[in-house]
């Protein structure tokens, strides 16, 4: 981000902020619609690249996410491949079967995912591999 005096404003400064007020769903939203024009632009699928998304804990039950991306892949018509949304340890952990249901729509559209930040939480890899077989077989 930005400041009002053109210096760049690191996101740990404002993204608890932005939790808090409950605008982070706007930022993933925008950040999800960026980073589908980018990876257009840059072509990245034609050149074997992709591109790493971070999305917050709260995008899993924002309920406009999941359309905007879809409807945002429908009007630049790249490969859903091209991109990796990142999904906390703790965001899973709080909500698995909310978590499982957003995976397996990210998957449906033929997006990859990343759990992120791995080990940092209470998980065991028990609910690893929960996760992972429910959304391998769907």
């Amino acid at each position: 981000m930005v400041g009002n005096k053109g210096e760049l404003i690191s996101p740990i400064t404002f993204l608890g902020i932005a939790e808090h007020c409950s605008f982070i769903r706007e930022i993933d939203r925008w950040i999800a619609r960026r980073a589908i024009h980018f990876a257009t632009e840059q072509r990245l699928t034609e050149r074997g690249l992709f591109l790493e998304v971070n999305l917050s804990d709260r995008s899993l039950t924002d309920p406009k996410l999941l359309p905007l991306i879809k409807r945002t892949f429908a009007e630049t018509a790249i490969n859903p491949q091209s991109l990796v949304f990142e999904i906390t340890e703790t965001a899973i952990i709080e909500s698995i079967s909310v978590a499982q249901r957003f995976i397996a729509n990210l998957k449906a559209m033929g997006c990859y995912f990343a759990l992120d930040d791995f080990g940092i939480g209470f998980s065991s890899f028990s609910i690893l591999k929960n996760l992972i077989n429910v959304i391998s077989h769907e």
